[in-house]
């Protein structure tokens, strides 16, 4: 994208399967979750795929890198897997929703959250390889998550909804609302369903869904004080 017109650098075969997800890992290195439930580790610089992490049994749709640099991915087969992926081991599953994953983002105090076709977006404690929260509400699977950099997370849903949930510990220790319920706030309401979530660098968010032609642009709300 350095040169005009954009060059092709190299095409990297990832199986005869489709790719669904991709990350990047703490060494440069690609990951991509693929629809036969595997997940590749591509050397970019060689152009080839050198690892495989095999244990899903359906499309892995969404990949997130954690704060420790082991690799979290979501699959169809309803289950989150965590994996060293230098020595090619899953070392954690996380179970608990009761359909497809399709999204993971890390939060900025390390907890991992998924959203499903469910519903449900849940909160994970990696370490203890607990869930630790379930944000309810939406009435279709939640496809894209955003992490703000406050702590907050914005979930996009097939009901045509934006959320914004107050995931900041201060939220959760400030006893204002009911036991286990995490405050939220509607975002928007209307917009197609998204298939793909952004932040901006000015904190805006961009949302556009996979059968309309339109970006959406949208301020997300100042978080509450908690004091």
């Amino acid at each position: 994208v350095e040169v005009v017109p954009p060059v092709r650098m190299t095409t990297i075969a990832c199986g005869s399967s489709g790719v669904h997800a991709l990350a990047v890992l703490r060494d440069g290195r690609l990951a991509a979750g693929c629809a036969d439930g595997a997940v590749r580790v591509v050397d970019v610089d060689a152009g080839a795929v050198v690892a495989t992490l095999s244990g899903h049994t359906a499309t892995v749709m969404a990949l997130a890198v954690l704060p420790d640099g082991t690799l979290a991915s979501g699959s169809f087969d309803e289950s989150v897997r965590v994996w060293d992926v230098d020595t090619r081991v899953c070392v954690a599953t996380l179970a608990g929703h009761s359909d497809d994953i399709a999204s993971l983002v890390v939060l900025p105090d390390g907890r991992l959250a998924s959203g499903s076709y469910d519903c449900t977006v849940r909160l994970w404690d990696v370490a203890t390889r607990s869930c630790v929260g379930v944000l309810s509400g939406h009435t279709g699977g939640v496809p894209t998550l955003v992490a703000l950099p406050d702590g907050r997370l914005v979930s996009g849903s097939l009901d045509h909804t934006l959320r914004v949930w107050d995931t900041r510990p201060a939220a959760a220790a400030a006893g204002s609302h009911a036991s286990g319920d995490v405050p939220m706030v509607a975002l928007a309401h209307g917009l197609p369903a998204p298939s793909a979530l952004l932040l901006l660098p000015d904190d805006r968010l961009a949302s556009t869904g996979a059968t309309e032609g339109s970006v959406y642009l949208l301020h997300v709300p100042p978080p509450v004080v908690y004091v």
